[in-house]
């Protein structure tokens, strides 16, 4: 389990799939509340390379972490050079990521179609899958609400269990959703 002393209320998430390569790049801003003074953030995250992170706190002053990551417990750490008080905070993290093949997380499967074979992307995030994509609070114990925005070839049809609330016309061909 993880430490009880933060707590996620919303994310916020950027997802920019390259199915070609079964990669991904995204980014995720972590509404959270500290509950109790601390020094560290630990959150769920399997197989996702951060190249970022940092907090801004409530006067938006950026404070920047060490990162660590804990393959075997499956979960990333996040250090500060001080205690961060009680409070709302935002956690901004970017990292990349590996599109699977099994169904978990992120995963592709291939199918066959008029003009050959194609590709499309699912995820899978029941019982603790949802770190391989998004690294989170990946327990029942914590609810938040999610809003997720992908990055899309014009031609790709993005579904979601949600309404898209908008979809931003981009250069190359690209649709954000």
């Amino acid at each position: 389990q993880l430490p009880r002393d933060v707590r996620p209320t919303h994310y916020a998430v950027s997802l920019v799939p390259n199915p070609k390569a079964s990669t991904y790049a995204a980014s995720v801003t972590i509404d959270i509340e500290v509950l109790q003074a601390t020094k560290r953030i630990t959150l769920n995250a399997l197989d996702i390379d951060f190249s970022a992170a940092t907090l801004l706190d409530a006067k938006k002053q950026a404070h920047t972490a060490i990162i660590s990551v804990d393959k075997d417990k499956q979960t990333a750490s996040f250090d500060f050079d001080k205690n961060l008080a009680k409070g709302r905070y935002q956690l901004q993290l970017t990292y990349k990521g590996l599109i699977g093949t099994q169904a978990v997380g992120l995963f592709s499967l291939d199918y066959d179609s008029a003009e050959g074979k194609k590709r499309a992307l699912y995820s899978q995030f029941e019982n603790s899958e949802a770190r391989r994509m998004i690294p989170s609070w990946d327990e029942p114990y914590y609810k938040a609400t999610f809003s997720l925005t992908v990055t899309v070839p014009k031609t790709d049809l993005p579904v979601s269990n949600m309404p898209i609330l908008k979809t931003t016309a981009l250069p190359d061909g690209l649709n954000k959703v």
